[in-house]
């Protein structure tokens, strides 16, 4: 329950902050995505496989050379467990750009939702990100690597096929 109350007021924070910031910054953005997961339960992590995918929906307060992204993920499935019906998971970057790269680190806390109402949520998570986004007038084409961090005490045995990947479009207002 005090994780719950946590993240409650983290978030709440963080909207009231970046709300009150967003006078402050160039531009705001809307951006969708997916993710594509790697096998990471041996750090602890959500049970995904390979090939498993969450949709993405985030917000995005941008100065001249950084940006508060906050949004969610949303998995429809966990591969390694039958059990899991949705994954749905919180995230908060902070990003750092220049003309076509960009790199950040961030942080997430997945909720799982379970078929018997056995709901509950994962380790809370880092993130590291590096990628690479091309400008269209409006709209941003976004293509990221996120380094997934559910353990320090296991973060030298990770390995590149644990990078994960993202598509992006965001719509800058």
């Amino acid at each position: 329950m005090k994780k719950i109350k946590l993240i409650f007021t983290l978030i709440t924070l963080s909207i009231l902050t970046l709300g009150t910031a967003a006078q402050a910054l160039d531009t705001q953005a809307l951006a969708i995505g997916a993710r594509y997961h790697t096998e990471v339960a041996n750090f602890g992590g959500v049970p995904f496989d390979d090939n498993d995918w969450s949709y993405i929906l985030g917000y995005e307060l941008r100065s001249s050379a950084s940006y508060w992204q906050v949004g969610a993920m949303w998995a429809p499935e966990a591969s390694l467990d039958p059990d899991i019906d949705d994954v749905i998971t919180p995230f908060l970057n902070l990003m750092f750009y220049d003309k076509y790269v960009e790199a950040g680190f961030g942080i997430f806390d997945p909720y799982i939702l379970r078929d018997e109402g056995k709901d509950e949520w994962g380790d809370f998570s880092y993130q590291f990100i590096l990628g690479i986004f091309i400008p269209m007038g409006k709209c941003n084409l976004k293509v990221d690597a996120y380094m997934p961090i559910y353990d320090w005490d296991v973060f030298s045995d990770f390995k590149f096929d644990n990078i994960e990947y993202a598509v992006w479009l965001n719509f800058t207002f």
